[in-house]
């Protein structure tokens, strides 16, 4: 069965909203009695420290990207330099924080709530049609839809796929659905993978 999320974690505790000084909704967890908004901060907040304190676990992501996140029963909290999009954390920059629930949806983004961009934005919307092959692994294919959904919606929250070219700055899903795979393991030996350098 596909694990709904990312580190496996299962008991895992609620994530709590609250609304901060400037009105805005903000997402933190409980440690000792104490409310943690910023993961790179300690509870008192006078000091740096380690996202692991809190339970934290880098994760790797497409093109050698990497997170400090740790799974909540509502959804996954993101912690990377918002400079370099890593889990190496500096403390001359603020860090990224990100709230995102089990279907992808991004509830939470500290760089956009700072207003980290100087300029207004040029905004486009990108609208991009994927299919992607699953080994099912004893899941039902509605589950493994989902579980796609979950791992793309992430990604997309955590600012993977920005490039230096354009920023991702939020996304949403307009359709899913699960359609009969026709193409087994043995015809991937006549598929003519030399195109995919094309792209």
């Amino acid at each position: 069965m596909i694990n709904s999320n990312p580190l496996g974690n299962t008991g895992a505790s609620l994530a709590k909203h609250f609304i901060d000084g400037a009105g805005r909704r903000v997402y933190g967890f409980e440690h000792e009695g104490v409310i943690v908004e910023n993961p790179a901060m300690d509870p008192a907040k006078q000091s740096i420290v380690s996202p692991q304190y809190y339970g934290f676990e880098v994760k790797e992501f497409a093109g050698g990207r990497t997170a400090w996140i740790r799974d909540f029963s509502n959804g996954t909290m993101f912690v990377l330099n918002p400079s370099t999009k890593s889990h190496v954390l500096s403390d001359a920059e603020a860090v990224r924080v990100m709230f995102v629930t089990p279907g992808g949806e991004l509830l939470q983004d500290s760089r956009l709530r700072l207003g980290a961009s100087p300029r207004p934005p040029e905004l486009a919307t990108v609208r991009v049609t994927v299919n992607v092959v699953v080994d099912l692994l004893g899941a039902t294919p509605e589950a493994a839809k989902n579980a796609v959904l979950r791992q793309v919606g992430r990604s997309l929250a955590a600012g993977l796929l920005s490039s230096g070219e354009v920023e991702v700055l939020r996304h949403s899903f307009e359709l899913s659905e699960v359609v009969s795979d026709t193409q087994g393991p043995a015809d991937y030996a006549n598929t003519n993978f030399s195109q995919l350098l094309d792209l």
